[in-house]
């Protein structure tokens, strides 16, 4: 089964429809809810770089859900923008994206060392990462209300 994202007029015209009966959770899928609306979000991972070699900066803005086994593509992402310009101020922004705790230690222990994974990068350059960690999920508007 392929994940979906549903619309107002779908949800309008599936008034039961429910996310775990559909079996997305189990398939690789999570179900995320924003302003009262359900998604099912993939495991995709959407990437965005921006580059100002002037200022020698550059920022890779992730958006999806980054695991243990997409971050890989996160790196080799940086080590391309970090090899652009030698001292690039990199930051990794993941305030869009959903984080699993273990990924984000990974992305946290380069930024501390300097250094992308020796499988990613073998020359270990130098490179200078910031992670902008994902914002704390917003309490769900049943937990807003029985507090």
């Amino acid at each position: 089964m392929h994940c979906l994202r549903l619309t107002r007029l779908q949800r309008r015209s599936h008034p039961g429809f429910d996310c775990s009966v559909a079996g997305a959770q189990g398939n690789g899928c999570s179900v995320a809810a924003s302003r009262g609306r359900q998604y099912i979000l993939t495991e995709k991972l959407n990437v965005l770089v921006r580059v100002d070699l002037d200022h020698a900066k550059a920022q890779v803005l992730a958006k999806g859900h980054v695991t243990v086994r997409n971050v890989q593509a996160l790196y080799v992402v940086v080590k391309r923008a970090n090899a652009l310009k030698e001292g690039l101020d990199l930051e990794l922004d993941m305030r869009a994206a959903h984080v699993d705790p273990e990924a984000l230690k990974q992305l946290e222990a380069c930024s501390k060392t300097h250094h992308l994974p020796a499988k990613i990068d073998p020359h270990q350059s130098h490179c200078t990462l910031s992670v902008l960690p994902p914002r704390p999920a917003a309490p769900h508007r049943s937990q807003l209300l029985a507090a």
